[in-house]
């Protein structure tokens, strides 16, 4: 599961603040509904934060998770 997250880019939609599932959800052309779920579970794990708004953002764990950032061995991570 954390391998689809990643390859959708839902960390990368994350990087600009909170946002609400439906937001990552509309990009990344995936169910806002399982997108929840999904970004529920790796709240559990450390990697998203959700706040009283129902909207997540990237926990410090979740910033590996960025398909976008370079990599210390030349290639995306």
């Amino acid at each position: 599961m954390a391998g689809v997250t990643a390859a959708v880019g839902v960390a990368d939609h994350l990087v600009g603040g909170p946002r609400t599932p439906a937001e990552p959800a509309q990009v990344t052309e995936t169910h806002a509904a399982a997108l929840y779920r999904v970004l529920r579970l790796f709240a559990t794990r450390g990697l998203f934060e959700e706040d009283a708004e129902g909207r997540f953002r990237l926990a410090e764990a979740g910033g590996r998770c960025i398909r976008t950032r370079p990599c210390p061995y030349g290639r995306r991570c």
